[in-house]
């Protein structure tokens, strides 16, 4: 699935949508598990509901990150699929309204400030 979701990189942000054409976070993960043959669900609030929890120190490649971007600090809005875990940080794709489909870090402080929690699917 990371491998899907990179080859996705730099395709722009478009809510709702799971193509080339534009793609929001949950379609981006929920396309690259496709690809992968594997089924999941579609939605932010589905993938949190769908993982089980683990801790950010737990976190390794393939597990995903949940965040609330939006008003409501508390609800997770936004699923990311980790690419890399290193002692220094943790990098994840996702698809961002300002940036498409990227990679980014939990150093970022915009991202820290927005984390959640992480769960594991498989």
């Amino acid at each position: 699935a990371i491998n899907n979701a990179m080859k996705y990189e730099g395709v722009r942000y478009r809510y709702g949508g799971s193509t080339d054409k534009g793609m929001d976070c949950s379609g981006l993960l929920h396309i690259s598990f496709a690809e992968a043959g594997e089924t999941v669900p579609r939605t932010s609030m589905s993938f949190f509901q769908a993982a089980s929890p683990i801790e950010v120190k737990e976190v390794k490649r393939g597990d995903l990150m949940f965040f609330a971007t939006g008003r409501d600090r508390k609800k997770i809005n936004h699923v990311a699929l980790v690419v890399e875990v290193t002692p220094a940080e943790v990098r994840f794709v996702h698809a961002t309204v300002s940036q498409g489909v990227t990679v980014s870090s939990l150093n970022e402080p915009y991202w820290l400030g927005k984390y959640r929690s992480s769960g594991r699917l498989f």
